[in-house]
């Protein structure tokens, strides 16, 4: 089954979630609403996502809900119809579409109408503090430029959101974005555009130029993206290509990595090139079939395959019971098969498998401070899930594969602050128990490893991180 037409568990929690238990009464928006004599309650709504998010900024409430139906182009003067200019400091921000209830995973459709430069737009600099946003179910189309455009974001995660139709990007993001179970189509430059430490999970991209462009240290993982022009997936720095399955149906490369960007377990179909790179770039593990040339520029590891993956169908992408990709993968992630979708014998519910979404690479810091970073379980219904066995942590330095395994100076806590499927890490780099580990230069790859998660035995690298003596700018 398609990843847009499934319906989503894990985008309802993360709402749900997030816009529970903060002080102030949600703001409400529907069609049928009145900026004027509206009071922003679901009896009572505002007519424009605009006022809503005008009425939010200016109170405690840190929730803006969106009943299903069309907004069109309100806000000229800010070039968009919704404008994000709310300090999160004090919490998370929730702007989430709705059908009947809030949570019902429904989806409130913003048409620039083509006279807007983007739909959904947001700018760090018109805020203080650090922003946050949660933004759920909203489709954005018909921007002359971009469905949503964010500069300088910081820990902004979009869950079951759309992007169609746009004269520029579905999406155009700067760091620290978390894109997951979403849907870009039509889009004139490309689906995803996103600089470092960006997390595109599960996402599907069609009929555009490029599909996914990200930067360094992100993590583009499940995605189905076919029917680009140019690149499938252009991958600058450190970016890891993970079980996804491409198809350019004639177009230039599969996956264009760069300065040590890896795709593993990943199917490319119909390329001219299915993997070029320079600088590093590492392939293993997938399977490239029906194009010109393999592998072109990047270093091959020796596992991958040439073969018709087998598809169900045309537009249909997951696997007949003889695909050559069933059982293939590197185990990582929980995930057997290469490609996007796992296979799922009749009767099976198929298309997805319990997973970690890692904290990816945390740069660099100075001797002696402690390395905190979180990341998130999912069972094999989409679901948060705690792991039955959480395993222990291994840190990997360099290039050897003699790990670190003694536990002293390091925490691990699942769940953490009692949050089903999240989990936190925390290193301290000043303990000595294994002498001269920690040292200045080297860097450093933490691994779970035995994690039991929805029965399924893994180990998941989760983190990176590098030691340094100085910093220039704010210290960590």
């Amino acid at each position: 089954m398609r990843l847009a037409f499934r319906i989503l568990i894990a985008a309802l929690w993360l709402c749900i979630l997030s816009s529970a238990g903060w002080a102030g009464t949600a703001v409400h928006v529907a069609t049928d609403g009145n900026d004027s004599t509206g009071d922003g309650t679901i009896g009572n709504p505002y007519l424009t996502p605009a006022k809503g998010m005008t009425v939010v900024a200016a109170a405690s409430s840190h929730t803006l809900y969106i009943k299903a139906g069309t907004y069109n182009t309100e806000d000229g003067d800010n070039d968009c119809i919704l404008w994000l200019d709310k300090d999160a400091s004090a919490g998370a921000i929730t702007i989430e579409g709705y059908t009947t209830t809030p949570g019902d995973g429904g989806t409130a459709i913003f048409d620039a109408q083509s006279s807007e430069s983007y739909c959904i737009s947001f700018d760090a600099g018109t805020v203080t503090g650090s922003q946050y946003y949660v933004i759920c179910g909203i489709d954005a189309r018909n921007g002359t430029s971009d469905g949503f455009n964010l500069n300088n974001p910081d820990k902004m995660t979009f869950e079951g959101c759309r992007a169609t139709g746009n004269g520029g990007w579905g999406w155009v993001c700067d760091n620290n974005v978390r894109i997951a179970d979403c849907y870009t189509s039509g889009n004139t430059s490309g689906g995803y555009d996103c600089d470092q430490d960006a997390q595109i999970t599960n996402s599907e991209s069609h009929d555009e130029a490029d599909g996914v462009v990200v930067q360094g240290g992100s993590t583009v993982k499940g995605c189905l993206i076919e029917g680009f022009t140019t690149d499938g997936i252009g991958a600058n720095d450190m970016v890891l290509v993970e079980n996804c399955t491409i198809d350019g149906q004639g177009a230039t490369a599969g996956c264009d990595l760069d300065a040590c960007s890896t795709v593993l377990n990943t199917i490319i179909t119909s390329c001219t090139t299915g993997v070029a790179g320079a600088l590093g770039g590492y392939e293993n593990y997938n399977i490239i079939y029906d194009c010109g040339t393999a592998v072109s520029g990047s270093e091959e590891g020796g596992n991958s395959l040439t073969s018709d993956p087998t598809f169900t169908g045309s537009g249909d992408y997951t696997l007949q019971a003889d695909s050559p990709a069933i059982d293939a993968a590197m185990s990582v992630s929980g995930k057997t098969d290469i490609g996007a979708y796992e296979y799922a014998a009749a009767g099976g519910s198929g298309g997805s498998a319990p997973h970690v979404v890692p904290a990816g690479d945390q740069g660099p810091w100075v001797e002696d401070a402690t390395v905190v970073f979180t990341f998130a379980t999912f069972g094999s219904d989409g679901a948060s899930l705690d792991s039955s066995a959480d395993g222990t942590i291994h840190i990997y330095k360099d290039t050897t594969t003699t790990q670190r395994t003694d536990q002293t100076g390091i925490t691990y806590t699942a769940p953490f602050d009692s949050v089903t499927g999240f989990a936190q890490v925390a290193i301290d780099l000043s303990d000595e128990t294994v002498a001269g580990y920690y040292a200045q230069g080297s860097v450093y790859e933490v691994v779970v490893s035995a994690m039991t998660l929805d029965s399924v035995s893994m180990t998941v690298p989760v983190a990176k991180f590098s030691i340094v003596k100085e910093m220039v700018g704010p210290m960590r």
